[in-house]
């Protein structure tokens, strides 16, 4: 998988952060590896993190009705599978990648207002 910090300087229009969105998005969802699914959200939470072409990527793909429909599935994903499949250090990043998200549909809640 890329590491995050390659993902941001490989396009930053909106077009190609909107790619990016769309394969992470579709990764995040569809993948049945909980950890890929996390690692997917993470990427996500920072590829969109800030910036007018993110904002407008943001928009254009529906980042946050996407993310607000993942949040619920995937804590459910980590209550139900996590314990005893992943290890203490995976559950420990997982847990820390749902608490990011909550706070990353914040500040999207409030950047959408604008």
């Amino acid at each position: 998988m890329y590491s995050n910090a390659a993902l941001r300087p490989l396009s930053t229009d909106s077009r190609g952060l909107q790619m990016i969105g769309n394969a992470l998005l579709e990764v995040a969802s569809k993948d049945p590896d909980l950890v890929v699914n996390g690692e997917a959200l993470d990427a996500l939470l920072d590829v969109f993190a800030d910036g007018d072409e993110a904002e407008k990527a943001a928009r254009n793909i529906q980042l946050l009705p996407a993310l607000k429909t993942l949040q619920p599935v995937f804590k459910s994903k980590i209550r139900k599978e996590g314990w005893g499949k992943y290890s203490p250090e995976q559950l420990c990043v997982l847990d820390n990648i749902k608490v990011n998200l909550r706070r990353f549909i914040g500040y999207l809640e409030t950047v959408m207002k604008k």
